[in-house]
Order: structure tokens, then sequence, then C-alpha cells
């Protein structure tokens, strides 16, 4: 087997895994992926794809806060102030 064989070999391996992980991880909670674009549930500003997270919370789980209403969300555009009411 050549080098250019072997090496297409290990990236179609690193893809179908890959794949396979995002089809198999979870859809929803914290620990899930969300690809999709997400909107402010407030004032429906988009979020921007590159995030900085401005608490703890938001690094480790993910999610956003507008810059145009001040809205807390998490990763999938949920409110945070009626995700924990909800509690």
């Amino acid at each position: 087997m050549t080098l250019v064989t072997a090496l297409a070999v290990f990236v179609a391996t690193i893809v179908v895994v890959a794949v396979l992980v995002i089809a198999a991880w979870p859809k929803g909670g914290k620990s899930g992926i969300n690809l999709s674009k997400v909107f402010c549930p407030k004032c429906a500003e988009p979020m921007p794809r590159i995030r900085r997270p401005k608490n703890e919370r938001q690094r480790l789980w993910g999610g956003w806060t507008c810059r145009k209403c001040g809205c807390e969300m998490d990763k999938y555009g949920v409110d945070i102030n009626d995700e924990e009411a909800a509690v």
C-alpha cells in the first residue's frame, strides 16, 4: 500500500467516525450538539457563529448573551430564565 493510499484510508476512517459520533450524539440537553443557526428568543437577533462566552456556564455548556437585548440563552436559543423557572 502506498503512502497516498494509506493516507486516503486514514482520512476516510476519520470522516466516517466523525459522522457516526455526530449522528449518535444527543441532540438535546447540556451534552448535545447544536449545528443550527440560533436566534434570540426575545428579539429574534441572530447569534454569531463564533461565540464569546460571558460566564462559566456559557464556557462549559454553550450559549449566548444577546448583544441587542441582553437576553441570556442556551446553545439551542432557549431563554435561560425560562429554563430555570421550569425546573
